[in-house]
């Protein structure tokens, strides 16, 4: 259940075609942003991808694919910056580490000690966002 409400306007294909205008906006701009923000980390973690994709995903926030394609959702871009580099840094990791083991974890946590702590916050931001990513 979604942790804030939102008052709405208009009609529900007013709504529909508004979240809709809003992600082509958040695309647009994330592919601005985030390829920069994932050559920094690859560069610094020595971890390198094949092709970063931005989607209007809702359901995860970024992806990794056996060809090491990163996706990530478009809704990131209205999150604060040290959680980008997270969810970025989380990704670039399972290039190494295709699941959520020892290894992976011990990875993550060389870059980001407190990730526990962020993907707390990653839920927290999900709820406040619910209204706009479903």
């Amino acid at each position: 259940m979604p942790e804030s409400k939102v008052n709405t306007i208009g009609n529900q294909s007013t709504q529909k075609a508004l979240k809709l205008l809003l992600s082509k906006i958040l695309i647009n701009e994330a592919k601005n942003e985030f390829p920069t923000i994932a050559a920094e980390w690859a560069d610094k973690t020595g971890l390198h991808y094949n092709v970063l994709r931005i989607k209007r995903v809702s359901s995860r926030w970024g992806s990794c694919s056996s060809l090491n394609n990163i996706n990530l959702s478009c809704y990131l871009l209205l999150l604060p910056r040290h959680l980008i580099d997270y969810v970025i840094v989380h990704e670039l990791c399972h290039l190494k580490h295709r699941n959520h083991g020892p290894q992976f974890k011990s990875l993550l946590h060389s870059y980001f000690p407190l990730w526990r702590v962020y993907e707390e916050e990653m839920k927290v931001a999900a709820r406040k966002l619910y209204w706009l990513m479903f």
